[in-house]
């Protein structure tokens, strides 16, 4: 009774019994774990990577643990310090390494202690001159505003943000990376007012708000600076 119900095999069911089978098939295919230097692994080599507990698996847990604190919004200072020290030893899987390195410069900024945030981010540029990596330009825009502010060199700011590709940056990022090369180039009353555009899309109630409102404020004193150096040479010119 239960086949009568089911009606003639016609064409199109016999298309749906293909459809099915191909699923089924492409479901088998994703249990087989691909290569661990896979670009993309499927989820069956992250699974076998988290349950061999070796060194990729605890790079991994501390990536995870990181994400989560950006997503809830706390300062790169207020990191648990045995998270980091987890991050300082990454080696092995490029985008895990640079990811780790980020992280740690980004800390140190946060913290003020610029000989430190110096180190990582050379390490950092370091890795995406050798590799192709998810990173690139969110490190390169870091890094090149580290450059005007702390390293006094406009034009390596100018010629990181340059190579960088800012649509794949985060929106508070990319609004800061256009006033800091405005900045580098000279534009400086053009760089002021996208400082205050880009004040606007933060929140001081938001801990890591408040450490980008800091780097807008760096920047702005960094750009008016220049202005008034500019405007007095014209003067005694």
């Amino acid at each position: 009774h239960e086949l009568v119900a089911l009606g003639p095999f016609t064409p199109s069911s016999e298309m749906w019994s293909l459809l099915a089978q191909l699923n089924f098939f492409i479901f088998v295919l994703g249990l087989r774990p691909n290569s661990a230097s896979a670009a993309t692994r499927n989820d069956a080599r992250l699974f076998l990577t988290l349950a061999e507990n070796g060194e990729e698996a605890r790079q991994m847990r501390g990536y995870h643990t990181v994400t989560r604190l950006q997503a809830s919004g706390e300062r790169p200072r207020a990191y648990p310090l045995d998270v980091l020290h987890s991050l300082a030893t990454t080696k092995g899987n490029p985008d895990l390494t640079l990811f780790s390195a980020h992280t740690l410069f980004l800390w140190a900024l946060d913290r003020q202690d610029l000989e430190t945030a110096n180190r990582w981010d050379k390490y950092a540029v370091a890795l995406v001159d050798e590799h192709t990596l998810r990173m690139a330009d969110t490190v390169l825009v870091e890094s090149g505003c580290f450059d005007l502010l702390h390293r006094e060199s406009p034009l390596h700011a100018a010629h990181k943000l340059s190579s960088a590709n800012l649509n794949k940056v985060a929106p508070c990022l990319r609004s800061r990376a256009k006033a800091v090369l405005l900045t580098a180039n000279g534009s400086h009353a053009q760089a002021l007012s996208a400082i205050a555009a880009a004040r606007k899309c933060l929140s001081s109630e938001v801990p890591y708000h408040q450490f980008e409102l800091s780097l807008l404020d760096a920047l702005e004193s960094r750009a008016i600076l220049l202005s008034s150096h500019i405007a007095n040479a014209q003067v005694a010119a």
